[in-house]
């Protein structure tokens, strides 16, 4: 699963916190959030995305486009230009 993890440390700036903060409030140690933060974010559990999502307030669009990059976006970009 590919993230967008600029945007997710980006929300993580706005809302005043930190990784080592959020991976205190998870359970973990700052570096294994970091860890699962690399290669965009493709060791972040369901259940970690569930923690981000509502403790940095994400909406429902947010969430799609941070944690499940849609590729129809790609696809359709591609099918207008041949039309």
């Amino acid at each position: 699963m590919e993230s967008n993890i600029k945007y997710l440390k980006l929300k993580i700036f706005e809302k005043d916190l930190s990784i080592s903060k959020l991976a205190k409030e998870m359970g973990m140690g700052r570096d294994t959030l970091a860890n699962k933060m690399k290669n965009q974010g493709e060791n972040l559990k369901l259940k970690d995305i569930h923690f981000l999502a509502e403790r940095l307030a994400l909406t429902d669009d947010e969430i799609l486009d941070t944690f499940f990059i849609r590729k129809e976006k790609k696809i359709g970009f591609k099918l207008r230009e041949q039309d």
